[in-house]
Order: structure tokens, then C-alpha cells, then sequence
């Protein structure tokens, strides 16, 4: 084999080497490190609406763009059949004194419907990307309960700091926000 022969051959292993590291390398904007919660999590959903049946599986907001961006439920296998699952911005008028915080604007979404029961538990994941940064200790998640007008504090269940993500584990969907605090 001659020098030509070996240089040809040489540049065709580092051209495919290079067209297979770049393949897998690139990212379309979006790296969710989601739960484990085994091989067979259902299907996957993306955006802000998603229809479920005994399957289960996963929607999430991956539009960087949207005001609801990083948003998800996970919807577990036989937790429900054909229920239609939607996730948007809900404005109520709430006011909210926070001592802490006095001019945050919390950013609740609004997971429908919210008249089901799940046959096991749903996780729901929201976005923290809004809150101040900088010296926040603790987040709590508020579900606000518009028929009493009250509030009930969910334990976060897992977050993913680099996705700026809460997650919390329910059996009904609501109207939920994730509050910043000292305490």
C-alpha cells in the first residue's frame, strides 16, 4: 500500500469520525435528565396538551419560548384511561403579601383537568427559571384551591438545578406556582 493509498484511507476514518462524534454531539436546545422510573415509561408528549390512556407516559413544554417552558406530567402506567391533559398559564387575582419577596409575581400553570383522580400518583414538574436568583434557600409549591380560595404547600418530591425544575407528586391536577424563600 502507498503512501496515497494510506492518506486517502486516513482522511475517510477522520471524516467519518467526525460526522459520528458531531451527530451525537448535537443537542436541539433541549437535555431533559428525566425521572428513572424504569424501561417502560409510556410515550413521550411534547408541548402543552397531551392525550393519555392506560399507558401512561410523559408531556413536557420544550418550547423555549413558551411561558411554560420546562413544564411536565408524568403520568403513570394505568393511572388513568383517555383523559386529555393540558398545561397553560393561569392569571387568577390573588394577592399574596410576601415579606420576602414583596414584588414577586409568582407564575401559576394551570394542569387540567382538575375534576379526575388518579389511580396512582402523577408528578408534575415546574419551571423555577422565573424566580430572583441569587439567594434563595428553600422553594416551596403552592396549589391554589379557587373554590375556598386557600392554598395547600406540596413537598418537592425531586429538582433538576440545571433545568431550573421542581417536581411534585399529586393525585389530582390544579393550579400550582413555586414561591422563592428565606425560611
Amino acid at each position: 500500500m502507498n503512501k496515497i493509498s494510506m492518506f486517502r484511507i486516513f482522511t475517510f476514518i477522520i471524516i467519518l469520525l467526525s460526522v459520528f462524534v458531531l451527530n451525537n454531539s448535537c443537542d436541539e436546545g433541549h437535555d431533559y435528565e428525566l425521572f428513572d422510573y424504569g424501561d417502560d415509561i409510556g410515550q413521550y408528549y411534547y408541548g402543552n396538551t397531551a392525550v393519555f390512556d392506560e399507558s401512561g407516559g410523559w408531556l413536557i413544554e420544550i418550547d423555549e419560548g413558551s411561558d411554560i417552558y420546562g413544564c411536565s406530567v408524568y403520568v403513570p402506567e394505568n393511572a388513568v384511561q383517555d383523559v386529555t391533559v393540558t398545561m397553560a398559564i393561569y392569571e387568577p387575582e390573588i394577592d399574596i403579601e410576601r415579606e420576602d419577596y414583596p414584588d414577586f409575581e409568582p407564575k401559576w400553570i394551570r394542569f387540567s383537568p382538575n375534576d379526575i383522580t388518579f389511580g396512582d400518583t402523577v408528578n408534575l414538574g415546574l419551571s423555577f427559571a422565573h424566580l430572583p436568583h441569587g439567594n434563595i434557600w428553600i422553594m416551596n409549591v403552592l396549589q391554589y384551591i379557587p373554590e375556598t380560595k386557600g392554598f395547600k404547600v406540596h413537598p418537592i418530591a425531586d429538582s433538576k438545578a440545571s433545568e431550573e425544575v421542581v417536581y411534585i407528586d399529586v393525585l389530582e391536577l390544579g393550579i400550582f406556582a413555586v414561591f422563592p424563600s428565606h425560611k
